[in-house]
């Protein structure tokens, strides 16, 4: 409160004060005095009490009833005692300056709630009231000039008439009209000052019940307005718990449905990756394999957008080669790459590190689309996949780019990408396909991995698009080959004979890193010239299959008569997987290295073509090598497999058969706890979903018939969303592998209760 509000409160304080004692002096000089007004002797003053005593008594009460409706009750009523009316009204002034018929009051009758329309009374008296804000007292209405006139005064017969103002801080908020219509002379002059004492402190009771019952209104109107609020956000909450329950439950089953033959395809080839196949076999493989695993990705896809969205995807960090998963992913889009006739390269800095810990699958995941996205929409030309270091400090921060030379973005609509379920162009999806799922998850991914993703693109000059990645360093740089090889070749001379130029100068730089001199020419036609220039100096020709067109003559025949016009060196020849020239009907052919080029193979190739030291790749040296301990070697265990689909029984026993273990199936799980009933296993990899009795409910059993003699039981199952490990060990479980499954999981697994197998075999 200001300093002038507090002097104004404060004077208008003094003045009622003043005009209190005022009026209580008066009074008690007429009581002293005994003056009384006409109508004295007929008043109901209770138990004889003196005015004064009443009118004090009167205002305590008032203070202390909080609410409008019974106030105006007690006003009206002590009122009608107090001066002795047949008939009281109280009239409050709303906020607009409209009067408002709050309460009637006959003598000796229930109150009522009044109203202008259903009994009047004079608007002439109760206007002058407020006009003048002072109290008014008529003797006989029907013979005073002012009012005789007056409508209500007319019809109603109204003689006796006495009306106060109802004031508080200097604003009138309404009336008291009393009257006796019988009599004339009931009201004299002597006794407004008590009807304003009284009006005053009524107008102040009346203004702090009218403020409580606001508050409390407006209370309540908020309860209500929070409860209200409060079942929205429940019924709303309710209807979104059932929409993510119902789109959980669609992606389980999508996910179990589409890793359940998954588990076949990966689960078979990974069993003939480990067999005895010859390089050309183990590459045809090894790319079913990954178009397998490329395939699962659709579905992890979708599962990773609705876990990015609810905030519960989770990354993994350990140690991967960068340069290989790189190579890996370049694989899997090469054949369509080159059915188009598109060029694939791989740009590796020489400062990028050979080995990361990260998230090699995520990684993986947003190369992969970005490259499948270049091939999809380029017709001609190349795309490039290069890697920078942008801070070495670590974590370091990659850059990863895919540049295409394809159609291009047109400006104005770089704003659609990245956006959930958006293409650039509705009719691209009909001429390319995509939902446009991938860029938004890739974007997102990239993110969540500390980095960020852009493009630059401008329509008909290619894309290129952009992202980092935060990644600690293992190794300080790409070159993890051996050293002692790299000397044998270092200072030979090869012949690089390339028609893509941006091809070339790759290869070139990668030959210049090893040592080697690089003489570079297009096509074979211009390598004749080379060839007889440096006659027996040049070491080896590493030859691009595409570059060969000798007298309208290409591909193998043209590559025949390449080489039989001179006495050539060692040919290594470099050739798409899908066009690969036999070997016997090429005449010098050292060497088949696949498009694009990987780094170990192409360094191993040149190593056994300059020095005769034939060098195989990490990842080609099998897992069955002869002396290697096989589990069934290490421990005498009966297992127990339910599972109850035909392709993924043949995985499992594959599997286990690789691990030198035999298994019996259960097709079901009622059909696993009748086998136990016969005689004891070890283990039990138990399937979740399966007729009859699923896998939990077979746990179930087993646990409550068996308890501490039971055997161990892994869930080995297709349901792989987030929680499902934690449900099915709470659930009984002993362990948890994921389909498709790998023969290492298995190996894992049972590695982990080697412990509890050698005791139990004691």
């Amino acid at each position: 409160m200001t300093d002038d509000s507090k002097s104004k409160k404060k004077a208008e304080e003094m003045a009622a004060s003043e005009k209190a004692e005022q009026f209580v002096d008066s009074l008690i000089g007429g009581i002293s005095s005994g003056q009384t007004n006409a109508g004295a002797n007929e008043r109901q003053v209770l138990k004889g009490e003196p005015l004064l005593a009443r009118l004090l008594t009167a205002s305590q009460r008032m203070s202390e009833l909080r609410h409008l409706d019974p106030l105006l009750t007690f006003v009206i009523d002590e009122v009608l005692s107090l001066v002795g009316a047949e008939r009281g009204y109280i009239v409050l002034i709303d906020p607009d300056g409209e009067i408002e018929y709050k309460i009637r009051r006959d003598a000796n009758a229930e109150p009522n709630r009044s109203s202008k329309q259903n009994d009047p009374i004079s608007l002439s008296i109760l206007n002058e009231v407020i006009a003048s804000r002072e109290g008014l007292v008529i003797r006989n209405a029907l013979f005073d000039p002012r009012f005789a006139s007056a409508l209500s005064v007319m019809k109603m017969q109204l003689r006796s008439i006495m009306c106060a103002p109802l004031i508080t801080k200097s604003q009138i908020i309404g009336a008291i009209y009393v009257e006796n219509r019988s009599k004339a002379g009931r009201f004299s002059a002597d006794d407004l000052p008590p009807l304003n004492f009284f009006c005053n402190q009524a107008a102040i009771a009346i203004e702090n019940a009218h403020f409580n019952d606001e508050n409390i209104r407006i209370n309540e109107n908020l309860e209500q307005l929070v409860l209200d609020r409060t079942k929205e956000l429940n019924a709303a909450k309710e209807v979104a718990e059932a929409a993510a329950k119902a789109k959980s439950t669609f992606l389980a089953n999508m996910s179990h449905e589409i890793r359940t033959p998954m588990n076949g395809v990966i689960g078979m080839t990974s069993m003939l990756i480990e067999s005895s196949l010859d390089e050309e076999q183990l590459g045809y493989v090894e790319t079913i394999r990954s178009s397998g695993e490329s395939l699962l990705t659709i579905i992890n896809d979708i599962l990773d957008f609705s876990k990015i969205e609810s905030g519960k995807l989770e990354f993994e960090n350990y140690p991967f080669s960068l340069r290989n998963n790189l190579e890996e992913a370049m694989d899997l889009i090469a054949p369509k790459a080159f059915e188009k006739g598109v060029e694939l390269l791989l740009d590796y800095g020489q400062e990028v590190p050979e080995i990361v810990n990260g998230d090699v699958t995520r990684l993986r995941q947003i190369i992969i689309n970005l490259l499948s996205n270049a091939v999809k929409f380029t017709a001609e030309g190349q795309i490039c996949l290069s890697v920078r270091v942008i801070t070495e400090q670590q974590p370091a921060l990659l850059q990863f780019s895919v540049t295409d030379s394809g159609i291009g973005i047109p400006a104005d609509r770089l704003g659609r990408l990245f956006k959930s379920f958006s293409q650039v162009d509705t009719s691209t999806t009909r001429k390319y396909g995509g939902t446009g799922l991938g860029l938004a998850i890739s974007k997102q991914l990239s993110t969540l991995m500390g980095g960020d993703m852009w493009v630059e693109s401008e329509e008909g000059e290619g894309s290129t698009f952009s992202f980092t990645i935060l990644a600690q360093a293992v190794s300080p740089n790409s070159s993890q080959l051996d050293q002692a090889l790299i000397k044998t070749i270092k200072g030979k001379r090869i012949l690089l004979i390339n028609d893509n130029e941006p091809s070339q100068a790759l290869l070139a730089k990668q030959l210049k890193a090893w040592g080697i001199v690089v003489d570079r020419q297009p096509s074979g036609l211009s390598a004749f010239l080379t060839l007889a220039e440096f006659k027996n100096e040049i070491d080896a020709i590493l030859l691009d299959l595409n570059a060969i067109e000798i007298n309208d003559r290409s591909g193998e025949a043209g590559l025949n008569e390449l080489l039989k016009a001179h006495n050539t060196p060692p040919l290594i020849l470099c050739a798409p997987l899908t066009n690969k020239p036999k070997q016997k009907n090429i005449e010098g052919l050292s060497r088949f290295v696949t498009k694009p080029p990987k780094m170990e193979e192409l360094f191993n190739a040149i190593v056994y073509s300059l020095s005769g030291i034939k060098h195989s790749s990490q990842k080609f040296i099998q897992s069955n090598d002869e002396g290697k301990t096989l589990l069934g070697d290490q421990f005498d265990i009966k297992i127990l497999v339910a599972e109850d689909n035909k392709v993924n029984q043949k995985v499992a026993l594959s599997m286990f058969k690789r691990l030198g273990l035999s298994v019996d199936l259960a097709e079901n799980g009622e059909e696993a706890v009748n086998m136990l009933a016969n005689q004891p296993y070890d283990i039990i990899f138990m399937d979740v979903q399966m007729p009859k009795m699923d896998g939990v409910e077979a746990t179930r059993v087993i646990n409550d018939k068996w308890g501490e003699e039971k055997p161990t039981i892994i869930a080995m199952t297709a349901n792989a969303m987030t929680g499902d490990k934690e449900k099915y060990l709470s659930a009984g479980m002993d362990d948890y592998i994921s389909k498709p499954v790998r023969i290492n999981n298995i190996e894992e697994a049972i590695l982990r209760l080697e412990d509890k197998l050698k005791r139990k075999q004691l």
